[in-house]
């Protein structure tokens, strides 16, 4: 069957996990960070607010530690989120010199250091990445392949229909 090699250096890995992670998120949770934001301003709003109108005593703004809590933890979590970039960019599946085969039975993904074979039911789809296609699995999963591993556009179509031909279902793009 068909056999590309690329490497990864250079790839926007980063731009590549936040496409993966807001294809595989409920909608909901997407806007999670802003609503928290949004809160956040309220809380810290709202008291002087009430206290303008006479509604409550000043010492009601002891809320505003509170809101200082909420705005560091989302600081932690989108400095955690950046942190994984980094390890998982390091992944031996991810390093050196790659190839991606497809078989009858499925996808092999191959590095210098690691061996991954996906059957055919454990891909969810394959779509547009920032550089080249995102080979998307259950969850928040996916192997890049860059634009570079294909001679041209057309040949780049060609393997993702023939991906797609084989997977039970694909899902929407989003």
């Amino acid at each position: 069957m068909e056999t590309k090699a690329f490497t990864l250096e250079g790839y926007p890995l980063a731009k590549a996990m936040k496409l993966a992670r807001r294809r595989g998120m409920p909608r909901g949770v997407r806007w999670a960070p802003l609503f928290l934001v949004l809160g956040a301003l309220l809380l810290l709003t709202l008291p002087t607010l009430l206290h303008k109108f006479g509604l409550i005593d000043p010492r009601m703004a002891a809320w505003l530690p509170l809101v200082a809590l909420a705005l560091l933890w989302v600081g932690v979590l989108r400095f955690r989120s950046r942190s994984v970039t980094g390890v998982v960019a390091q992944a031996p599946i991810l390093t050196g010199r790659l190839q991606v085969r497809l078989s009858d039975g499925g996808v092999i993904l191959q590095s210098d250091l690691a061996r991954h074979e996906l059957t055919w039911a454990a891909i969810s789809d394959i779509v547009p990445g920032p550089d080249g296609l995102l080979l998307i699995t259950p969850g928040v999963s996916f192997f890049p392949i860059p634009s570079s591993a294909f001679a041209s556009p057309a040949e780049m179509e060609a393997f993702t229909a023939a991906i797609r031909a084989r997977i039970p279902v694909v899902k929407e793009p989003f």
